[in-house]
């Protein structure tokens, strides 16, 4: 193993995540390629590969997503992730609202609801149920329109 990281995960796809303790004694993780090339410095609370080619990040106790050469797909604002099963989509809370994301950055539905929860999942379909404000359920689909309840 290489003296500069304390631990480096098995490579995935070409890359592996590496994990090295900074001056304050903590654990920081990056990535690298199988050439030994930094993708993204140890900067990282933590790293998790996401299908399709992107990383989930935390950095200040907040979650973010970047591509696998190290580009920010989404900054560092989410309070709280889920994964939903068998889609390359997170549900997200940013400020105490919820939304969702697809694993390419792209946010689908925008951090609005009290409370957003994927509801089904089956032919690769997904809606969601969600409250309002006033506490109304709401049936939406994958990028936020109202359906019939």
């Amino acid at each position: 193993m290489d003296e500069k990281w304390d631990r480096i995960d098995p490579y995935r796809d070409g890359l592996a995540v590496v994990y090295k303790t900074d001056e304050d004694g903590l654990l920081r993780w990056g990535l690298i390629d199988e050439d030994g090339k930094v993708i993204t410095p140890c900067r990282w609370e933590y790293v998790k590969y996401l299908p399709d080619e992107s990383f989930l990040v935390l950095e200040n106790g907040r979650y973010g997503m970047i591509s696998r050469t190290g580009k920010t797909l989404h900054p560092c604002q989410w309070e709280h992730f889920q994964r939903i099963p068998y889609l390359p989509v997170l549900v997200v809370k940013r400020e105490g609202y919820w939304g969702s994301v697809g694993y390419d950055g792209k946010i689908l539905i925008p951090c609005r609801w009290p409370y957003l929860n994927p509801h089904s999942c089956w032919h690769k379909s997904l809606h969601y149920l969600a409250r309002d404000e006033q506490g109304k359920k709401l049936f939406i689909d994958r990028v936020g329109n109202d359906l019939e309840w």
